[in-house]
């Protein structure tokens, strides 16, 4: 239906393959076909990679015999065999996180793979994300840093301005000796920066490798996936869809819960617009008074316009900037901060000459990278 479809709709070809690997009727069939037939595995992008496992274990259950099933099962295998590595990493760090007594809940893949799908290959990962207390954030990147791990964000130029850092981000990349990744968060949300405390005052708990780890409940994780779906990336963040069809299959929802935090953190738009894709695309019950309670909640200029350059590839060299500038005006200026002194904190550069020749390149890296295409 053309005329419900919100800015959050997946486009053609990831729908063919979300359809294939998620639809329960012949649609997924029929789906799965189109995108099939176009499909150039020899070059097939990270993205739908990623959906081979879920395709294979849908097409099977609807009794689909085709050859090409082989290879989506060898990359169900492959992305098995990532998960477990991972799972070893993440159960490491938090016994390392635990003897610092800092206090680590697990974001998307770990716990949502355990505990959420019904085999943990069918949601491969590639890093793992772990919330911490803000406060925490000094000790754990010294622990980090301290045994060989690197920051690989590449919008921080270092981390010696950590408590500026800290103070305008959400998280940040790290990798590991043996090139395990993690997310260290501060903030579930790159948008908003209201208490994340919030959250751990109905975290759950989950078992990871003879470890008993916290995680958000159901109801924060769907949230959570909501809020991935706005924020476009070079791997296209399709795999939002995924994620909250297994949460809401698997779990009872607390919709008032989730309105309520859609408007604590300021998401009441791309949860509507999000929750609309879900009972759309995929037929899944999703309250009419949760969606038009979502719609009635106003939303600042600056968060719809975050928003709408957030959920599309930006435009050619001004656009990161637009987007940086209206992150400034929605989190930045709140903080007192001026526009320079937001960035120079964000990108972890001491003077304004270092913004400016490290926003030179960038601009420039970008308008050649356009030029390319």
């Amino acid at each position: 239906m053309a005329n419900s479809r919100s800015r959050l709709w997946p486009d053609s070809g990831d729908e063919l393959i979300l359809g294939g690997a998620l639809l329960d009727s012949d649609e997924a069939v029929l789906s799965w076909r189109r995108w099939h037939e176009s499909a150039d595995y020899d070059n097939l992008d990270f993205t739908h990679q990623r959906l081979l496992p879920l395709l294979h274990e849908n097409l099977r259950r609807h009794g689909v015999s085709h050859p090409i099933l082989d290879r989506y099962r060898a990359a169900a295998r492959r992305f098995w065999a990532q998960n477990q590595v991972l799972y070893r990493h993440a159960a490491i760090e938090l016994g390392s996180l635990n003897e610092l007594n800092v206090r680590a809940l697990f974001l998307k893949g770990v716990p949502l793979s355990l505990e959420y799908y019904a085999k943990p290959r069918l949601r491969p990962m590639s890093d793992i994300d772990i919330l911490i207390d803000r406060t925490n954030v000094p000790a754990a990147s010294k622990y980090f840093l301290d045994r060989g791990w690197v920051c690989i964000d590449e919008f921080i130029d270092n981390l010696d301005s950590l408590d500026q850092i800290i103070e305008v981000r959400h998280g940040f990349n790290l990798r590991g000796t043996e090139g395990q990744e993690i997310d260290l968060h501060w903030h579930i949300f790159q948008t908003s920066y209201a208490d994340p405390q919030h959250f751990w005052s109905n975290a759950t708990t989950f078992h990871l490798n003879g470890y008993e780890a916290f995680t958000l409940c159901p109801t924060d994780h769907l949230l959570h996936a909501c809020s991935q779906a706005a924020g476009w990336n070079i791997v296209r963040p399709i795999r939002w869809i995924p994620d909250a069809k297994a949460i809401i299959t698997k779990s009872e929802i607390d919709w008032d819960r989730l309105v309520e935090n859609s408007s604590r953190f300021d998401l009441a738009e791309p949860v509507h617009d999000a929750l609309t894709v879900l009972r759309d695309f995929l037929g899944l019950e999703i309250p009419n008074a949760t969606l038009a309670e979502l719609k009635s909640i106003p939303t600042r200029f600056t968060s719809r316009v975050d928003y709408r350059l957030s959920a599309r590839r930006p435009m050619p060299i001004i656009g990161r900037p637009l987007q940086r500038y209206f992150r400034y005006l929605r989190i930045g200026k709140s903080l007192g901060l001026t526009f320079s002194q937001y960035m120079q904190q964000l990108w972890g550069v001491s003077s304004l000459y270092k913004l400016i020749v490290l926003g030179t390149k960038r601009v420039w890296s970008s308008a050649m990278g356009s030029t390319k295409k």
